[in-house]
């Protein structure tokens, strides 16, 4: 393979990636916002329990998606990614799994906090690929 072709490779790898790392980021958001009178139905739960499970995935990303910034930059994109990813693959099985709605809450705090990693550090692996 020559020194073309492998660079469309990878630029097609590298892209393809980190956007639909936050595509499903952000799709993650509106799925459960239809699903949530799925939701109420499956755990007999109150307004409130369902403003929890919306909102814990955004509450935890947006308090840590700064810091998980700083912590890309201190331990390497590529591996706060990889570990960003990696959460929010596992928090969304547990999503699916959840038996009670705090278990859902939890999960998808963990979701947030996936999400926190991924994007910042998606940025910076994007930057640190093509600057050159």
């Amino acid at each position: 393979m020559n020194n073309g072709q492998s660079s469309n490779l990878s630029f097609g790898y590298i892209v393809g990636t980190t956007s639909l790392a936050f595509v499903v980021s952000q799709l993650d958001v509106s799925i459960v916002n239809i699903a949530l009178p799925s939701i109420a139905k499956a755990f007999s739960v109150k307004i409130s329990s369902l403003q929890w499970i919306a909102d814990a995935y955004t509450v935890a990303f947006a308090a840590l998606m700064l810091s998980a910034g700083g912590m890309s930059d201190r331990l390497g994109s590529k591996r706060v990614f990889q570990m960003g990813l990696v959460l929010f693959g596992l928090a969304s099985a547990g999503c699916g799994l959840a038996w009670s709605a705090g278990g859902l809450i939890g999960f998808r705090a963990l979701q947030g906090i996936g999400a926190a990693t991924m994007i910042p550090s998606s940025l910076s692996i994007l930057n640190q690929a093509f600057s050159r």
